[in-house]
């Protein structure tokens, strides 16, 4: 993180994306006693779940050391309570970026004690619980207080917890679809910078996409605790050592590290790795090295000539196999 630009354009602080998501283990008696499976009418499921909650740094996209806990069970762990752990490892002043599911008052509150700004998506109802009725290009001053739900499910809050801050109402235009945006934020910047850097999170969910298909961490193998850790450490130190190549090819070339494509990168780096590891003295490494970056310069993502002109939409999968009708059933 040292050599690689930290900030964002335009702004002079680190900013964060937070995101959780879940990821399927091997099912052996060890991890279904510490990471328990879900639970619905129709019985318990197969896979233990392991939720994590990731954060990412906007500017270059390396990784923050993740946090996890048990998705189900008696020890379930939220998303939200992951989030305050990884807020004690984001350097001095970063600014956290959260959707709705973090848009509440235990994060704000937490990140405000830690001196940490936020921009933080609300739901419409809670906006109005807020500050009432909401109309386009709002910008409110508020002083955000914990409520008897908030004090409830977080009885360690102190007795006067508050969160000052700004309320903004944004229209954000997404293809053809527009819609307003309840934001809460800490920060002093213009409302168009604001919506400018929470436009930028959708940025974590492609990282996901490549931790979990590009790198395959969506089902962990390891049939322990110790090893699944590991992987789950592993798979990390991985994205983030194909991150890091992005990073350094990007300086090379003036452009931003995330205009480049991370499974190209990562090609380079799988096919540059041995020929770095045989090298027999440090100027033929600085050879492959180099050669290794030259090639991952050129690994840029497609200029699209203009915005989508649809919604992201999530493809349908066809059953595999059609279902068969009752009267198709044969007695043996």
């Amino acid at each position: 993180m040292a050599e690689l630009p930290a900030c964002p354009a335009g702004c002079q602080q680190p900013v964060f994306l937070l995101d959780g998501s879940a990821l399927d283990l091997a099912h052996t008696p060890e991890l279904v006693d510490a990471y328990p499976p879900a639970q619905n009418q129709h019985g318990t499921a197969h896979w233990p779940i392991v939720r994590i909650a990731v954060m990412h740094n906007l500017a270059n996209g390396l990784a923050l050391r993740p946090s996890w806990g048990p998705m189900y069970g008696p020890k379930a762990v939220s998303e939200q309570a992951l989030a305050e752990e990884l807020m004690d490892r984001l350097p001095a002043g970063a600014v956290t970026v959260g959707d709705r599911n973090f848009g509440v008052f235990s994060i704000a509150h937490a990140a405000s004690a830690k001196q940490l700004p936020v921009i933080l998506r609300l739901t419409q109802q809670r906006f109005e619980k807020l500050a009432g009725a909401a109309a386009a290009g709002q910008d409110l001053s508020v002083t955000w207080l914990a409520s008897q739900s908030d004090r409830r499910t977080h009885p360690q809050l102190p007795e006067q917890a508050a969160v000052t801050g700004r309320l903004l109402v944004v229209l954000m235009q997404t293809g053809s679809v527009t819609e307003l945006l309840y934001l809460f934020t800490t920060l002093t910047l213009p409302a168009e910078q604001i919506l400018e850097l929470y436009r930028c999170r959708w940025n974590i969910e492609t990282d996901l996409r490549s931790l979990k298909t590009t790198i395959r961490l969506e089902h962990i193998r390891a049939k322990t605790i110790d090893g699944m850790e590991k992987e789950l450490m592993l798979a990390f130190t991985a994205y983030n050592l194909v991150r890091a190549v992005m990073g350094w090819a990007a300086t090379e070339v003036g452009i931003s590290p995330r205009a480049l494509s991370f499974s190209q990168v990562q090609d380079v780096v799988r096919a540059a790795l041995p020929l770095l590891a045989a090298a027999d003295s440090q100027e033929q490494y600085q050879v492959h090295f180099q050669r290794m970056i030259h090639y991952a310069c050129r690994c840029k993502l497609p200029q699209r000539s203009q915005r989508r002109s649809f919604p992201r939409l999530v493809w349908r999968h066809r059953p595999s196999f059609p279902n068969r009708k009752p009267a198709e059933r044969k007695t043996i």
